[in-house]
């Protein structure tokens, strides 16, 4: 049931609350049901999503699923609002339908002065529930919560970045979650990382898979198919591979290049499409130029319409060292795009399809050619992962974080 919530929640008054209700994001409610037991003079819960910055809403996985979730909370039981610790052109473009804070400071004392303004944010919005968003946010966030006297305070933890920080961040970061109510993962990898890295216990975090646009990502048919080749300049009869991920280390993109290098020798017209931009793309058109394969490996940077690319692709690539839960490879998935990804424990968690060893390109190159040539096992591929993708049903996940927050709130308040 949604919670009842009167303006005094420091004094833990409450309307009416059934007990023993327990933090499970498996308890799913309609929202019919839930709206049936609100009463019209109860407040709405609100809840402060902080993060430490949006360079763009489409830019990562955690700003696409916060842009989800915020537009998808039903406005009769919550309220949210966005305060971001750096102030971007991209909270211009398609922000959220929620108040947004930007709270730029200048560079001398700066996370004195975010502390201050955060503090003093909350304390005027006044939310139930404060949830945050990468390191900088969590520390300060959470701090500022306590002070702004927040009762709840959530951690999302999208990958295991965090267990690499240095000794000091991590020390600093372990205090940060001693004040911290619940934690947050996109998977059972991440969380099983946190609970045992950092001694979280695992009845304190809640597992959602991140949410996917199946409406958007839908397989395109076969004139589709060729409108976008044509399209993109990509030819209608060669196989194309694609990548969707930013340009960083830990993606591993070269282990991608060497791969075609091995693929182009036994299908000399294959073609390989990386979308996406970071610190890398140098190094990495330079590793390109001197494999001599710029007819083969094309860096097309960030695509405002990544659909149009997916559907002229073949097959979908993953080449990523570690991961949290990866929205392309869901993305490949919806599109009924059979894949050949890392054998990493967060990819076996989210597809049930082809492993090559982690940062080997002969054997990437080697499933690769290996896929291509077998159509029954793309097709076996391809039912698969359309099945699979369901679990990310945005109605479904949304309903269970909506029953997840109204719980923290309620048992909060019977406790």
């Amino acid at each position: 049931m949604p919670l009842l919530i009167r303006k005094d929640i420091g004094n833990k008054e409450i309307r009416r609350a059934k007990p023993g209700i327990r933090t499970d994001p498996d308890l799913a409610l309609s929202l019919d049901t839930l709206m049936s037991e609100t009463r019209e003079d109860s407040e709405r819960l609100r809840i402060a999503f902080v993060i430490d910055s949006i360079a763009s809403w489409t830019a990562g996985g955690t700003e696409r699923q916060l842009a989800w979730l915020i537009g998808s909370l039903d406005r009769r039981c919550f309220e949210p609002a966005l305060f971001v610790l750096q102030h971007t052109c991209g909270l211009k473009v398609d922000r959220p339908s929620c108040p947004v804070y930007a709270l730029n400071a200048p560079s001398k004392w700066r996370s004195v002065r975010l502390f201050c303004d955060l503090r003093r944010q909350l304390s005027r919005f006044r939310p139930q529930i404060v949830q945050t968003f990468f390191y900088d946010a969590t520390l300060l966030g959470t701090i500022a919560a306590r002070f702004a006297g927040v009762p709840i305070i959530v951690q999302s933890r999208r990958s295991v970045g965090h267990s690499q920080l240095g000794f000091v961040k991590r020390l600093v970061f372990r205090a940060a979650n001693q004040l911290t109510t619940s934690w947050q993962c996109n998977s059972q990898f991440v969380a099983a990382s946190i609970s045992q890295t950092e001694g979280i216990p695992k009845s304190r975090i809640a597992i959602f898979p991140n949410i996917l646009d199946s409406d958007y990502f839908r397989p395109a048919k076969p004139p589709e198919r060729e409108a976008a080749r044509r399209k993109l300049g990509l030819s209608t009869d060669s196989p194309v591979f694609i990548s969707v991920s930013n340009l960083r280390p830990v993606k591993d993109l070269f282990t991608l290049v060497k791969a075609a290098l091995h693929v182009r020798q036994q299908i000399p017209d294959a073609r390989f499409v990386v979308i996406g931009e970071g610190p890398l793309q140098q190094d990495l058109a330079k590793e390109i130029d001197r494999l001599r394969l710029n007819s083969v490996v094309r860096l097309v940077g960030k695509q405002a319409d990544v659909r149009t690319w997916l559907a002229a692709a073949d097959i979908g690539i993953l080449t990523s060292r570690s991961e949290g839960s990866s929205n392309a490879l869901l993305e490949y998935m919806a599109m009924g795009l059979p894949t050949v990804v890392s054998d990493i424990p967060a990819n076996h968690e989210l597809v049930h399809g082809i492993f090559f060893r982690t940062g080997d390109p002969a054997d990437l190159a080697a499933k690769l050619l290996r896929l291509w040539q077998d159509p029954r096992e793309q097709s076996r591929l391809r039912d698969e992962h359309r099945e699979q993708v369901k679990a990310h049903s945005p109605d479904a996940i949304v309903l269970r974080l909506q029953r997840y927050y109204s719980s923290l709130a309620a048992n909060h308040l019977c406790g």
